[in-house]
C-alpha cells in the first residue's frame, strides 16, 4: 500500500515492525477467550468452595461479591460474541478494500475506505469499553481475594500435583467440559483455583491491551488510507501477504466466536452446595463458636 507520505506498505509496517503480540489479532482474540474461559472457571470453583465453607445465609456477602463480579462477566457474554463477529466481519472487508485498490484508482478507494474506517473506529471504541469493564471486574475481585479465608490464601503458594480442578493450564479445559466433572473443592483446590483466576486476569489485560494496540493501528492507517490526498493502492505482493494474513485472522476469530457461543449456556451454570454439614471444611475454634452463637 503507497501513499504520498509513505514509501513502505503500511500492512508490512502494521505486522513486521510491531511484532506479533501487538498485532496479531488473531492471537490476541484467543488468548482473550482462553483467559475468560479459565477466569469462569476458577470463579465457579472459588464461588462453590465459598458456599460449602459459610452454609449460612448470615455470612454470605463475600459469597454474593463474588456472584455479582460473575454476574457482570457472563452478562457481557453475547457482547464478546458479536464484538469478535465485528472483528470477522472487518476482515472480510479490509481484504476487499485491498483487493479493490488494485484495480481502481486511489480517488475511488476513498469512500470503500472510510467505510472500513468507521468500522474499525466501532472495534477500537468497543475494545475500550471492555478494557473499561475489565479493570472495574478486577478491582472488585482483588478486594474480594483479599477478604477469603486464610485457608484459600495461605495455601496458593504450597506446591503440589496438579488437582481435578485446577485451571492453571490456560485453555485446556473450557467451561462446558468443566461443569460437566466439576466437585466439591478442597481447600488447595481452591487456593490452585484463586492462583489460576490471578493468571486468567493477568492474560485477559494483556490481550485486551494487544487488541486496543491492533484496532489503534488499524485506525491510523485507514485515517490516511481515507484521506483525499491519498495514494492507497495495494500491489500483487502485497495482497498476497494480506490474504494470507487475514485469512489466519478469521480462521483464530471463528475459533473464538465458536467458544463463546459455546459456553453460553454454560456460563449461566451457579454454584450450589452439594456437601452435607459433616463433609464442609473444619472452622478455626473462633469460628466454630461464633457459628454456635449464631445458630
Amino acid at each position: 500500500m503507497q501513499s504520498e507520505k509513505h514509501s513502505n506498505s503500511h500492512f508490512k509496517l502494521l505486522v513486521e515492525d510491531a511484532g506479533p503480540v501487538i498485532s496479531d489479532v488473531g492471537q490476541a482474540s484467543a488468548d482473550f477467550s482462553k483467559g475468560m474461559q479459565a477466569a469462569m472457571i476458577a470463579l465457579y470453583s472459588i464461588q462453590s468452595a465459598l458456599i460449602a465453607y459459610y452454609p449460612s445465609k448470615h455470612t454470605s456477602s463475600l459469597i454474593e461479591s463474588f456472584q455479582k463480579t460473575r454476574d457482570a462477566l457472563r452478562a457481557d457474554w453475547e457482547k464478546y460474541t458479536n464484538f469478535f463477529k465485528g472483528c470477522q466481519a472487518y476482515a472480510e472487508d479490509y481484504v476487499a478494500l485491498c483487493q479493490y485498490s488494485i484495480s481502481h484508482r486511489s480517488s475511488e478507494t476513498l469512500a470503500f475506505a472510510s467505510d472500513v474506517l468507521d468500522m474499525a473506529k466501532d472495534l477500537s471504541r468497543e475494545t475500550r469499553i471492555l478494557q473499561f469493564s475489565n479493570s472495574r471486574a478486577c478491582v472488585e475481585l482483588d478486594n474480594d481475594l483479599q477478604n477469603l479465608p486464610s485457608e484459600f490464601r495461605r495455601k496458593s503458594s504450597l506446591p503440589g500435583g496438579p488437582s481435578k480442578n485446577n485451571t492453571n493450564n490456560m485453555g485446556d479445559e473450557n467451561l462446558v467440559d468443566f461443569l460437566q466433572h466439576a466437585g466439591p473443592n478442597t481447600a488447595r483446590e481452591t487456593a490452585e483455583a484463586v492462583r489460576a483466576l490471578n493468571s486468567a486476569l493477568v492474560i485477559i489485560r494483556a490481550s485486551l491491551h494487544s487488541l486496543d494496540v491492533f484496532w489503534t493501528q488499524q485506525v491510523d492507517q485507514l485515517v490516511d488510507a481515507s484521506s483525499p490526498k491519498s495514494a492507497f493502492r495495494v500491489t500483487a505482493p502485497e495482497l498476497k501477504s494480506v490474504t494470507e494474513t487475514w485469512s489466519r485472522y478469521r480462521a483464530a476469530l471463528q475459533l473464538v466466536v465458536t467458544s463463546f457461543c459455546a459456553s453460553s449456556n454454560a456460563v449461566k451454570v451457579d454454584p450450589v452446595n452439594t456437601l452435607p454439614k459433616f463433609e464442609r471444611p473444619s472452622r478455626s475454634l473462633w469460628g466454630r463458636i461464633l457459628h454456635a452463637l449464631c445458630f
